[in-house]
């Protein structure tokens, strides 16, 4: 598997883990004040489905991640269930920015924000120093 797929799934499956655990810690207490028994088995499997769903979910999800510059327009795809295909003409673009979240710090994922007239397109990147590379890339076409 590339490394950029591994990061961007790393990533994916640790933010869906996180969600997981909060989940599942407001059932225990929901268990201990309100909830019977047999509902809480059920809740627990669905916790547990959802986790093993986020891995497989992951790492198909990093590899549908493209991106490709060509002729002055920037052309990005990913998804899994639904595709998503953009095109972006960079004399459009207004600013870049970048997500420095949690996840994305533990990870090392970069996700660019490309603000333009219409709204904001999110493109994650696995890799910093390819992030950085496109930064420069992307810097020259936008001035």
């Amino acid at each position: 598997m590339h490394k950029e797929t591994i990061k961007i799934a790393f990533a994916i499956e640790l933010y869906v883990t996180m969600l997981a655990a909060v989940f599942s810690a407001a059932i225990y207490y929901l268990y201990r004040v309100f909830l019977p028994y047999y509902i809480i088995k059920w809740i627990i499997l669905a916790v547990m489905v959802l986790i093993i769903a986020a891995a497989v979910y992951g790492v198909v999800f990093g590899k549908s991640v493209e991106h490709y510059m060509k002729e002055g327009h920037l052309y990005i795809s990913y998804g899994v269930i639904f595709r998503y295909c953009v095109n972006i003409d960079f004399k459009k673009i207004i600013y870049i920015t970048r997500v420095h979240g949690p996840f994305e710090k533990i990870t090392g994922v970069t996700i660019f924000v490309f603000h333009l007239p219409g709204g904001r397109i999110y493109v994650p990147i696995g890799d910093k120093n390819k992030a950085e590379g496109y930064v420069k890339k992307w810097a020259k076409h936008i001035q």
